[in-house]
């Protein structure tokens, strides 16, 4: 009989991995990170509670609206092709949500979704309605 292989890691939420570079809560774009500190620990698993989209008023991976769908709160808008541009278009309230001790559901989700829509009414005036290639 083969010997089991044994794996050692972490289990966390996401929101808890704030970086300096994330929007005021833990974000898909800070994985890389942690992943890369978990491999120089000798550690080879990550499990990450849920990310499925949550109602507004709601903070709990476990009160989910959709199994099938990511909370747009965990979005790294700053990987996105405009990321820079809205970086300094929003600094002020980016800084706002970075700065707070806790985590302030309420002002993150609201100014990723203010964002995002702003990103996707970009998309369509610029390249959806003019056909172009993006």
């Amino acid at each position: 009989m083969m010997p089991r292989l044994r794996r050692a890691g972490i289990s966390v939420p996401l929101f808890s991995l704030r970086s300096t570079r994330s929007w005021g809560i833990g974000e898909i774009g800070d994985i890389p990170a942690v992943a890369g500190w978990l491999r120089a620990a000798n550690q080879s698993a990550l499990q990450i509670l849920p990310l499925n989209e949550l109602a507004p008023s709601e903070s709990s991976p476990y009160s989910a609206l959709s199994a099938m769908a990511i909370d747009p709160q965990f979005i790294s808008i700053w990987m996105m092709d405009d990321g820079e541009a809205f970086e300094r278009e929003w600094r002020a309230e980016i800084e706002h949500v970075r700065q707070t001790p806790r985590i302030d559901y309420k002002a993150v989700r609201d100014l990723k979704s203010r964002v995002l829509r702003e990103s996707f009414e970009r998309f369509l005036k610029d390249d959806w309605l003019l056909d172009a290639a993006r």
